[in-house]
């Protein structure tokens, strides 16, 4: 009985609360008590007397009540150990050392751990990291190998939760650790020379990054060695742009026009870049060889054949290697026709070159152009020199042919022959002149010399027979030796007489004279033993007359 003020007292290891009303099922919350834990209650009837307790009543019996279990209010007490080294088989490592938080903080038994490793850059993986059973005091996690395995040289933030049957704490941080870094497994999975983008002086290469169990770390950039027939070999850092996982496009400037490198591509890590290099290769572009030969000269060979000798042209003006020369060449034969052989080069580019035209005609002079090429092509203009295949015999005497016959002369006037079958130079003409009706065995002849750059000649026989049938035979021979000659070529010409024709002084032989007197007279006689003077012109029939 009372006003119903409430009183409330502690007293060393028990809570107690009063209530100042006497109604049936009352309730009383006690707060602030521990979770999973067992507590022992029992009541207690007063009665009341000016706010003054007077009489206590009885104690009830005790009963036991068990808070419920809680998730933990923290993950860890303390400050968590962050460690990291290299394994044996190279993988990084990170080692989380922690303590568990307080009992009071535990608001139960503990089951487990969750450490989480995010990487902080990058689109690596996160690694979860359980521990089934929990020390009270400490704990270790250890990432770095299958389901754990973590990137080298990557930054990770280390978070941990602490977790009952109830549930577990909120994610607390454990700080921040970088992976140590080993030198990559390999340098890339594939290089690609981009040759839509090579320049004469520049090379734009593709680098595929090596797959990242083979990384051993972040890719913080690249090396290219590189070399050339004219470079020493050099090498060029390249940093990774972007995320490491992309492929990288880098360009090698300033090369020398023309030429072929050889490079190799190594991933690097902080730690160092890879032993096994990736080897490609690229040439710069070229152009047509700005001169064709610093000078050619050719000789003849044979008689079919001219070498031609060609000093390269000045290094700076191949504008790139020089693969082979071609060889342009015509004669007065085959007219323009321009016809070109390739000869590859042999040995060093920077040596005298020598090659034989060969299948050419016989003493022609050959009109010779040389052009130096390269991968792009042969120079714009060629070089040029002449030479003369080497002599042989003419397959003529002579062109055309005019002679003139007189009384007791003949006038021959002779045109060399047609320059196809020359095969040389003509420097005479030998002229025989012998009579064939009558005949006689002597033989007239005379060495007439060709005047160079004049194309006939002219061969007068005097005191000849007149009214006689002569032969005029004619081969032309060489300049550079006169006793190659060519066939000897014939025809006849007949001298005139002196007037009309009158009659022969003689009929015939007569001691060749044989008559028979028969039914039928036959005369035998021998005309053509009349002496040519006495003939007076050209015998053309014979009469016999019976009296």
């Amino acid at each position: 009985l009372g006003n119903g003020t409430v009183l409330s007292m502690q007293t060393t290891g028990n809570l107690m609360h009063t209530l100042g009303s006497i109604a049936p099922n009352s309730n009383v919350e006690f707060t602030g008590l521990m979770p999973n834990t067992e507590y022992n209650f029992q009541s207690r009837a007063y009665t009341m007397f000016n706010n003054t307790a007077v009489h206590r009543g009885v104690p009830s019996s005790l009963f036991r009540i068990l808070t419920p279990m809680t998730r933990p209010s923290s993950s860890f007490s303390g400050s968590p150990s962050l460690t990291s080294s290299l394994a044996t088989s190279k993988d990084a490592m990170i080692g989380v050392s922690f303590q568990s938080p307080s009992v009071s903080e535990r608001h139960g038994n503990l089951t487990g751990f969750a450490v989480i490793a995010t990487p902080t850059t990058g689109s690596w993986p996160v690694r979860t990291a359980t521990l089934d059973s929990a020390n009270l005091t400490g704990n270790t996690v250890n990432f770095g190998s299958g389901d754990l395995d973590i990137v080298g040289g990557a930054t990770y933030s280390i978070e941990i939760r602490a977790c009952t049957s109830a549930g577990c704490s909120d994610l607390a941080s454990a700080g921040n650790i970088t992976a140590v870094s080993e030198v990559p497994a390999s340098s890339a999975t594939n290089i690609t020379i981009n040759r839509t983008a090579v320049t004469s002086t520049s090379v734009e290469i593709a680098i595929a990054p090596p797959s990242e169990r083979d990384r051993n770390g972040v890719i913080t950039h690249y090396n290219l060695t590189f070399s050339s027939p004219l470079d020493a070999s050099e090498i060029r850092q390249f940093d990774v742009v972007g995320n490491q996982d992309d492929m990288q496009t880098v360009i090698l400037r300033q090369l020398e026009e023309f030429q072929t490198y050889t490079i190799m591509t190594a991933a690097c890590t902080s730690a160092g870049c890879s032993s096994n290099v990736m080897v490609s290769s690229a040439m710069t572009l070229s152009a047509i060889p700005a001169s064709p030969a610093t000078r050619v000269w050719a000789t003849a060979a044979g008689s079919t054949s001219i070498t031609v000798t060609i000093d390269p042209p000045a290094e700076i003006a191949r504008n790139g290697l020089i693969t082979h020369y071609g060889i342009t060449f015509m004669n007065p034969l085959d007219g323009d026709l321009g016809l070109m052989r390739r000869f590859n080069i042999t040995g060093s580019q920077d040596a005298n070159q020598s090659f034989t035209l060969t299948g050419l005609e016989e003493f022609q002079n050959y009109s010779i152009g040389v052009r130096a090429c390269n991968v792009m092509g042969c120079s714009a203009n060629p070089i040029s020199t002449s030479a003369i295949t080497l002599t042989a015999a003419p397959t003529s005497s002579y062109g055309t042919l005019m002679v003139t016959a007189g009384i007791r002369n003949v006038l021959i006037q002779i045109e060399q022959p047609a320059l196809d079958s020359r095969n040389g130079i003509i420097g005479h003409f030998q002229v025989f002149l012998q009579r064939v009706v009558p005949t006689s065995t002597n033989v007239t002849s005379q060495n007439v010399t060709l005047i160079q750059g004049s194309d006939t000649v002219e061969a007068n026989f005097s005191s000849l027979h007149e009214h006689s049938v002569y032969s005029v035979s004619i081969q032309s021979c060489l300049l550079s030796d006169g006793n190659v000659c060519s066939p000897l070529m014939s025809s006849n010409i007949t001298t005139l007489s002196s007037g009309a024709d009158a009659a022969p002084t003689l009929s015939f032989d007569a001691s060749s004279n044989n008559v028979t007197f028969k039914s039928t007279v036959i005369v035998n006689f021998n005309g053509s033993s009349i002496p040519i003077d006495e003939l007076n012109g050209i015998v053309v029939s014979y009469e016999a007359i019976l009296t």
